[in-house]
């Protein structure tokens, strides 16, 4: 939908531009569950849209990030950070209220994992170096990854 009304703004005042939708690493893993198939699917929207508009000044891009030190992190199953928190050195997780992991426990899990939780600045950094191409170039996908990856 959003992508819809995006491209029908964009023709209607004959701009060229980008649309770029974050999907996920676990889009191209076959064992990544229903998590990794909602992320394959934006990336199968991405495809047919980005066909639709080959003929437009209109680009299409996915972003796959690895492993960032985002809210995403927060929601994490107690198996799973308990992975996580082990590989960074730290004995207790916090959780908030909510029951998610709080914000300064993940502050500390990234900065112990530094070359294994990318900085989402980075995210924000490939973003830009996408929009900031010439038009006729066309970026289909870019998938981003920290320095060492566990998934």
């Amino acid at each position: 939908m959003g992508s819809q009304v995006a491209v029908a703004a964009m023709r209607a005042t004959e701009s060229q531009g980008n649309i770029i939708n974050i999907s996920s690493v676990a889009a191209i893993r076959r064992d990544s569950g229903m998590y990794g198939a909602t992320k394959h699917a934006v990336d199968c929207i991405n495809g047919s849209l980005r066909s639709e508009l080959e003929d437009d000044t209109i680009r299409v891009t996915s972003i796959m990030p690895g492993v960032f030190a985002t809210n995403f992190l927060r929601n994490v199953g107690d198996d799973m950070m308990g992975t996580i928190a082990g590989m960074a050195g730290v004995e207790n997780v916090e959780r908030d209220d909510e029951g998610r992991v709080s914000r300064e426990m993940l502050a500390q899990l990234a900065t112990n994992m530094s070359t294994t939780f990318g900085d989402v600045e980075e995210i924000a950094r490939t973003v830009e170096f996408v929009i900031t191409q010439p038009i006729h170039l066309n970026i289909e996908e870019l998938v981003i990854r920290p320095a060492k990856s566990f998934i």
